[in-house]
């Protein structure tokens, strides 16, 4: 008769493969890897256009006693506007309602094949986390994030920046659109934006235009000095 195996031995055969096992991957290590590579700027004092060939995205999520928006836009190298939307949701923390700003820019950029992004908020948790620089670690934020860290890899060259909130007034805008629209409905306008922001945009583009009306006249003085 043969021998019937050693219980020790199963068992111990067992206790070696559950530690040899390799670990599956943390959720947030695995986001850390996939964003390690984007390209972050510093605070942004006032709003400035992308350079040619990208759009950029500002962002904002608000939060009131009853329910919760979230807006942003998206602007050319010369500052005219491409895309607004705005949408109200259910009650939601202010850090949820940003994140949810964010992922909703995202999946229009991805729908409407944009790939050179540069985004900008004023939710620095936001920006560090997509630079790396920290982690989402409540748990409702982190079920937004987890989404927003899936639609990154599809967007090419993307940059993030922090802005201060007076610098954001045109996502605001638009996010305080959201409270206007029916429940769960996204509004979205191309090309034309809406009468509401119109002083917000063209504040910016005004600026910006001076800002590089100022350094083109600068490089023209310099090259008459040569």
């Amino acid at each position: 008769m043969g021998r019937k195996p050693r219980k020790g031995k199963r068992t111990s055969a067992r206790l070696v493969g559950a530690i040899c096992k390799p670990k599956p991957t943390p959720p947030v290590a695995a986001t850390e890897r996939r964003l390690r590579k984007l390209k972050s700027g510093s605070l942004s004092s006032t709003w400035t256009t992308p350079k040619k060939g990208r759009l950029k995205l500002n962002f904002d999520g608000s939060s009131m006693s009853k329910s919760s928006s979230i807006g942003g836009v998206y602007r050319h190298h010369k500052g005219n506007f491409v895309l607004g939307y705005a949408q109200r949701i259910e009650k939601a923390t202010s850090s949820v309602a940003e994140l949810l700003a964010l992922k909703r820019g995202l999946e229009l950029a991805v729908k409407n094949w944009w790939r050179n992004i540069s985004i900008e908020g004023d939710f620095k948790t936001a920006v560090d986390a997509m630079a790396s620089r920290a982690r989402v670690r409540a748990k409702k934020d982190l079920e937004q994030w987890r989404k927003i860290a899936g639609l990154l890899p599809r967007l090419f060259k993307t940059t993030v920046s922090h802005v201060v909130r007076k610098e954001n007034k045109v996502a605001d805008a638009f996010a305080r659109l959201g409270y206007k629209a029916a429940a769960q409905r996204q509004r979205v306008w191309r090309d034309v934006p809406p009468e509401e922001v119109l002083q917000y945009l063209e504040r910016d583009a005004q600026r910006n235009y001076s800002v590089s009306a100022t350094v083109c006249f600068a490089k023209r003085k310099a090259e008459d000095f040569r």
